[in-house]
């Protein structure tokens, strides 16, 4: 009699706790967005709880012919105890003050080396109002002439200026690919997909700025294609500069005379950008012209030299 007695029991309990387990994991999926530290502190302590609950149980399995209304008060005693602590905690979780993303990106920009792909990564977690800092304070850090040894070391000592260029290039290169694909959803942008159509990246800081969360972010895109053209600019220039000391090498001009061709073309797509600028077009527009006009030179060179 003893034995049956004790399997109902058991069974009873066991119903009970693996209640308690699904009511603990379903409330866990609901607070995925909370600090992951402080929620695994505290499950710790839930799981202490259910633990006490087998200690009770244990005890009321060996104890001799426990009434069935002792053992119903003492297993919902347990349940009550353990979910007043775990909802305690949901609600300690859930009044957490949030991350601030933009003090949190600033910090990084500070310390790490500012490459695109974690730069974007960062804008992605932020809101609106937060990104159009960040897009900002981004575009002065790259174009600001004073940082430029922070791309490759610790200090302006061991600076290469010619390997700037080419990680500027790089840098420019993937921010305006990652611009080409964004949308926005509410408060936050998102990359395009089936649910999200792209939306033009001048449209949506013209949106920010329409809201009022900015004042000056149009400005700051003008100012990055700016910069984006000073870095074709460069290529351009040495291009040219190389083409005139390989007129003894066909093929070697040849190529030289591509990438200037290359670095031309991308440019002109900047200045149709740049046009909407005051601050910007007519300077490189007068550039431009005079790019034009050293390509032709060079063209006729090749022809002349090299016939075709």
């Amino acid at each position: 009699m003893k034995q049956l007695a004790v399997v109902p029991i058991r069974l009873f309990w066991s119903v009970q706790l693996l209640l308690l387990v699904i009511n603990l994991f379903c409330s866990l999926s609901a607070a995925v967005e909370l600090d992951r530290a402080k929620l695994s502190l505290d499950f710790t302590k839930i799981i202490n709880q259910i633990d006490s609950s087998k200690a009770l149980r244990d005890q009321l399995v060996t104890s001799k012919a426990p009434s069935l209304m002792h053992v119903v008060q003492v297993s919902l005693n347990c349940i009550s105890v353990n979910l007043t602590q775990f909802l305690k905690a949901m609600r300690d979780l859930s009044v957490m003050k949030p991350i601030d993303q933009l003090a949190l990106f600033k910090d990084d920009l500070n310390k790490y080396k500012p490459n695109t792909p974690w730069i974007t990564q960062s804008f992605m977690d932020m809101n609106l109002k937060q990104f159009s800092k960040a897009f900002g304070k981004t575009i002065k850090f790259l174009t600001v002439p004073q940082k430029r040894w922070f791309y490759f070391s610790n200090s302006p000592k061991n600076f290469d200026p010619e390997g700037y260029w080419p990680e500027c290039l790089w840098q420019c290169i993937y921010l305006e690919k990652w611009m080409s694909g964004l949308s926005m959803d509410k408060d936050q942008l998102v990359m395009k997909d089936a649910n999200y159509p792209k939306i033009s990246f001048i449209k949506i800081i013209t949106t920010i700025e329409q809201l009022g969360l900015s004042e000056n972010l149009v400005n700051k895109y003008y100012q990055f294609y700016a910069f984006y053209t000073d870095c074709l600019s460069h290529f351009f220039c040495t291009a040219v500069y190389s083409c005139y000391g390989s007129l003894d090498d066909a093929n070697l001009y040849k190529m030289f005379l591509a990438t200037a061709k290359k670095s031309l073309s991308k440019m002109k797509q900047n200045l149709l950008i740049l046009k909407k600028s005051k601050l910007f077009y007519s300077n490189y527009k007068l550039t431009l012209d005079s790019y034009k006009k050293i390509l032709s030179l060079l063209e006729a060179e090749k022809i002349k030299t090299y016939a075709g």
